[in-house]
């Protein structure tokens, strides 16, 4: 979505409503108070196709924050990732 706030400081999850681990990431973000968008690839084509071209596949889940991407569940990576958003390294910030 080219009106999403801030890219570099978003979160965007995509997801299959099926998914055990895309539950789990959703609900670690929201543990974690990171707001995110949650991208639905089995219902939504444009976001699966935005998916293929950042990440070369249609794994699921993809959590894409800024230029990182995570391809499935880890939760101390999801952890460092809400992590570095909120504190981005000097010369990093959004501010600007």
């Amino acid at each position: 979505m080219s009106d999403a706030p801030e890219p570099e400081r978003h979160i965007s999850v995509y997801v299959t409503p099926v998914c055990p681990h895309c539950r789990a990431t959703r609900e670690l973000l929201t543990g974690l108070g990171a707001p995110f968008d949650v991208y639905d690839v089995t219902v939504d084509r444009v976001a699966l196709q935005r998916l293929v071209w950042l990440t070369g596949s249609a794994t699921v889940p993809a959590t894409v924050a800024g230029s990182e991407v995570l391809l499935g569940f880890d939760p101390t990576r999801l952890r460092e990732m809400v992590e570095s958003l909120r504190n981005p390294p000097p010369g990093e910030s959004s501010d600007e």
